[in-house]
Parts: structure tokens; sequence; C-alpha cells
């Protein structure tokens, strides 16, 4: 899928994300970047709001977890299960969300959903501010198969 098609996905799934304006700016193999802009993810300190941070970090590894799957021919139901969350520093810029598959746990993951078992796996995020990391993401996703 392409970033204008996982974005046009992301509005009709998940309405949060159309609030938020969260856009898809790179869908690869493995690796998926969301932006935000800040205005109306503001707090009352004219930052970024910590939810709407929160938010972005799960949704990454979430994304490139859902378009992994997709491009392997997989469907599985794909929900959160934990997630930790360290904030670095306030957000004063538009948001940036990366995410990266692990792939030897991604290998993994794909090999038992495979199979018809459910799988777990941990993926990270970052967000950036001015090129730094701004908070760090990292959360573990569950895959449970779909009966075919």
């Amino acid at each position: 899928m392409t970033p204008t098609e996982l974005t046009s996905f992301l509005h009709q799934s998940i309405p949060l994300t159309q609030a938020l304006g969260v856009r898809v700016s790179l869908a690869l193999p493995g690796q998926i970047a969301l932006t935000a802009p800040l205005a109306p993810n503001l707090n009352h300190h004219g930052t970024a709001f910590g939810g709407s941070l929160a938010t972005l970090g799960i949704l990454a590894g979430w994304l490139v977890l859902h378009h992994r799957l997709i491009e392997a021919g997989i469907d599985a139901s794909l929900v959160v299960r934990h997630t930790e969350l360290d904030y670095l520093q306030p957000v004063t810029a538009d948001l940036l969300a990366q995410s990266e598959l692990p792939e030897a746990q991604c290998s993994s993951l794909l090999d038992r959903l495979g199979r018809g078992e459910r799988a777990r796996i941990t993926v990270s995020s970052r967000l950036c501010c001015n090129d730094a990391d701004a908070v760090r993401a990292r959360a573990t996703y569950v895959a449970l198969p779909r009966p075919r």
C-alpha cells in the first residue's frame, strides 16, 4: 500500500487519526513514518500533548506491523498488549514518528501466524523534534490469526 492509501485506511479505521491530522509520509517494507501537525495536538503549555505523542508512537509500531502482514498476505487481527513511553523533551514542532520492524522477531511472528498460531512482537518507535529524539515508545502487539 502507498502512503496515501495507508493514510486513508487509518482515517477510515481509526477516526482519531483524522482529528490528530496523522499522515503516512513513508511506507517501505518494515519501515513506516507518520507525521501530524502540531496545532491540533497542542496542550496548555504550547507543546505537543503527551496523549497525542503516545498515540503516534503506538500507531507507528502498529502500522508498520499491519503493513508487513498485508505484504505477507496474512489476515490477522492486531492488538496492542503493552506500551512503555519515555518523554525526553517537549515537542514544539510538527510531530514525526518513525518505526522499523525487528526483522528476526518479525520472521518468527510470520511463521507462527502461518501455522495458525497467535504471536506477539515488540516494536520500538521514536518521535523526533528538531532532529533529536523527543519520545521513545515501545509496544508489544499480539497478532491473532483469523479463521480461513
